[in-house]
């Protein structure tokens, strides 16, 4: 079709929605009112920012949900680093990995604008032309018949999966899905593995990595089995030499450690040669700095410094730092075109930001914000660049920034709506537990907070989430903690006890990851949950003795590896009086046999023998009577582990829901992060109403199911027996920790894994 057309027929989508000709939302509004459930649903979400190779543009993507429509959606948006202004260039249902097109003043992006997902090309005048169209897609997505390798997001008609252009923009690489469609019949091994939390299964597919020259002539360089990770989800992780590209697979099937392997292949003559990969990250980006050596932390804690290892051996010292590299969340990274400095983003570890630290051959300088820097891009010199600018409580802004100075200057507000928001006040906080392990988060305060009052309280967790991001999705689920702090509740945004600080704690996380070890199972489950559990509660100790906080009165709340601390802690701790528990269901026996590795590591073996005592120890089902309060659970998909722990939490008589969530129609589910705005919407309001039920004994003329209450009050009058209220449940004794817990020793690693046997629950390690 010849582009003008295929323009024509997508003129609908593409709006100039703002003329160029004054920054008209980077204004300054005054805050005018309080955080509502919609806001929290439709918060503006960055997904991408670069500029234009001149400088002159920055194009970003912003993702949101419409209530109306009950569909998220993306927008593809443009703003004159000059003269400020903002308009739209597209409007799709998806749009990602957002790039700039060598040698043209171009972008790139991956949109679905009706055609499954495909590659496009666009100019700063809103021109579209198609790069890559890939008529037989594959579904992904929790679907019948789709790949279910994706958790979060609605279901995709997928064409194009990744891409990346080589640093002169005359090759190519993409990957795509193929898939046999086979006749319906007999599955056998792995289909019916599959099959199991599925509806329909769909057939195996395959990633196949392709390379096109600059005369539009494709070769297909491998093709992978989509469980390997780093094809599916990273497209190979690809990198540029002279005449080579080299990439990443990985081995799949359900042996320890997935051994990775990178190989070279020749842009000319098209033969590929294995590499040695031992220096290489094959899930991110290898660090290159200013002496053209690899990027490496060393040390725990304090004492964590950054080297630069250069080809020769030798080893180039930046100074002890508060921060980790290589976080998938943090900003990026950069090398000059001269190759004189780097610009690597960063993960503060005490007060958790993002922010920026610039090396050259005078040594390091952080760009270290009290808030986030979550997205850049910079001009090849690195002397300035865009960013955009968050935190919890100041929604995204695009700011100018000088690398030199550290100096931003505010040049778009991306959201007034959110900007008329009276900001909440937001208290970064470190906590020393009574084992000595540190845990880093943020105190919410109530909005109309008192002096001398004690607050309810709820704690809300997600691993390593709790960060300076605005309304972040990836935390707080679907727990409206804006709103529980309008009215009147403390919420404490808690990361778990980060392993980089202690080489005992990284060793248990390293065991839970790879299979088992010489800490052993009770080690790893006091270290990695019964740790956290403890560290919460010191968390809420403190806040008690300060006199901010009703002991009475405290909740917690957290969803996938926040599930399992909160099911772990309920049923180990006597100070959560109640628990909203998110599509989890990890460390109930039934989960043996779709994470065998991890739970060899954990509980020594299946539950069906010697192994079992370990069981009893830690799995929530098998310790439900010991549960301080009422657990509701709410699932996107009705998992196993999930539903065994609301039996046995009815069977010990404990108040309990669980709550499944629709997808969007009967061959669908809900994805592990809801995408459907009106889940999210209710999801939020129903957590409201268990939680001001069972804290505060009040009901919600907004809660989305009333005639749930009826239920609830009779689990009240149930369990009440000689209580005075509903609202008080019996201290009880957890099992005591074994002699696990040491602080010290030196280990280097990442604080984000991922737990590769784990498919029906994510598991990322803090």
């Amino acid at each position: 079709m010849p582009e003008y057309r295929l323009a024509k027929r997508l003129l609908p989508l593409l709006a100039c929605v703002v003329a160029f000709g004054g920054a008209a939302h980077s204004a300054r509004v005054s805050p005018d009112r309080t955080w509502t459930i919609e806001d929290i649903v439709e918060a503006p979400h960055i997904d991408g920012l670069q500029l234009s190779n001149d400088g002159r543009f920055i194009a970003y993507v912003v993702r949101s949900a419409d209530l109306k429509r009950n569909r998220d959606f993306a927008e593809l948006h443009l703003v004159d680093a000059k003269r400020g202004g903002d308009r739209v260039l597209l409007r799709a249902d998806v749009i990602r990995q957002l790039r700039r097109i060598p040698g043209t003043r171009e972008w790139s992006v991956l949109a679905d604008i009706g055609e499954g997902l495909q590659l496009y090309r666009i100019d700063d005048q809103a021109g579209l032309r198609t790069v890559l169209r890939k008529r037989d897609t594959v579904t992904v997505g929790s679907v019948d018949g789709g790949i279910r390798a994706i958790k979060s997001g609605s279901p995709l008609n997928v064409g194009v999966m990744s891409y990346d252009w080589s640093p002169d923009g005359k090759w190519l690489w993409y990957t795509t899905l193929h898939r046999e469609m086979d006749p319906l019949g007999v599955l056998f091994d792995r289909a019916v593995e599959n099959a199991e939390v599925g509806r329909r299964p769909a057939s195996e597919p395959s990633v196949e990595y392709h390379l096109r020259d600059a005369q539009g002539h494709d070769v297909v360089v491998a093709s992978r089995p989509a469980e390997d990770r780093i094809a599916f989800s990273l497209g190979g992780n690809v990198s540029w030499a002279l005449d080579e590209v080299h990439f990443f697979t990985e081995r799949a099937g359900s042996e320890v450690g997935k051994p990775t392997s990178a190989t070279a292949f020749n842009l000319k003559t098209h033969e590929s040669t294995p590499l040695a990969a031992k220096d290489a990250n094959p899930f991110g980006d290898t660090m290159v700095g200013p002496h053209g050596g690899n990027l490496q932390l060393s040390g725990l804690g304090s004492s964590r410094r950054l080297w630069e290892i250069t080809t020769s051996g030798e080893r180039l010292g930046y100074g002890t730092v508060p921060f980790l590299i290589g976080d998938p969340r943090s900003a990026g990274y950069w090398r000059s075109r001269d190759g004189s400095a780097t610009i690597i983003g960063t993960r503060y570890v005490e007060h958790p930001r993002y922010g920026l630290a610039v090396l050259s051959h005078g040594g390091i300088r952080q760009i270290a914000p009290n808030h986030s820097l979550t997205h850049c891009d910079f001009e090849p010199d690195l002397l300035r660049g865009a960013c955009v600018s968050e935190s919890i409580a100041r929604p995204p802004r695009i700011v100018l920034l000088d690398t030199v100075s550290g100096h931003e200057r505010l040049l778009l507000n991306i959201s007034p709506r959110f900007e008329k928001i009276s900001p909440l006040k937001v208290t970064p906080r470190t906590w020393v537990n009574r084992l000595g392990y540190s845990m880093s988060g943020f105190v919410i305060w109530p909005h109309r907070y008192v002096q001398g009052k004690r607050y309810p309280t709820i704690v809300v967790t997600h691993g390593s989430d709790a960060d300076e991001r605005f309304a972040e999705t990836n935390l707080q689920w679907n727990y409206p903690v804006q709103v529980l702090a309008e009215e009147g509740y403390f919420v404490l945004l808690l990361n778990d006890p980060s392993p980089s600080q202690s080489a005992r704690l990284a060793e248990a996380y390293d065991e839970w990851g790879d299979g088992g070890g010489k800490l052993g199972p009770a080690t790893v489950q006091d270290l990695v949950w019964v740790n956290g559990a403890i560290s919460f509660e010191d968390a809420i100790h403190d806040l008690v003795r300060e006199g901010l906080v009703d002991p009475a009165r405290v909740g917690i709340a957290g969803y996938s590896r926040g599930s399992q601390m909160v099911n772990v802690a309920m049923t180990q701790s006597t100070i959560f009086r109640a628990a909203s528990s998110g599509d989890g269901g990890f460390l109930e026996p039934s989960g043996y046999g779709d994470a065998p590795n991890s739970y060899r590591a954990i509980f020594g073996g299946t539950p069906f023998g010697p192994a079992l005592v370990n069981y009893q120890r830690l799995s929530p089902s098998l310790r439900a009577s010991n549960a301080s309060g009422p657990i509701l659970q709410q699932m996107a998909s009705p998992m196993s582990g999930a539903i065994e722990f609301y039996r046995a939490l009815k069977r010990a008589g404990i108040p309990t829901q669980i709550s499944l969530y629709p997808g969007e129609n009967a061959a669908s589910d809900e994805t592990h992060v809801f995408h459907i705005p009106s889940n999210r919407n209710d999801a939020m309001r129903e957590n409201l109403a268990w939680f001001d039920f069972w804290l505060l004994g009040r009901r919600r003329p907004d809660m989305p199911f009333p005639a749930r209450y009826r239920d609830w009050e009779r689990m009240v009058t149930a369990k009440r027996g000689s209580m005075h209220h509903p609202n008080v449940w019996p201290r009880l004794r957890p099992h005591r920790m074994s002699e696990a817990a040491g602080c010290g020793g030196a280990h280097a690693m990442s604080d984000h894994r991922v737990r590769p046997d784990n498919p029906g629950q994510e598991s990322r390690a803090p």
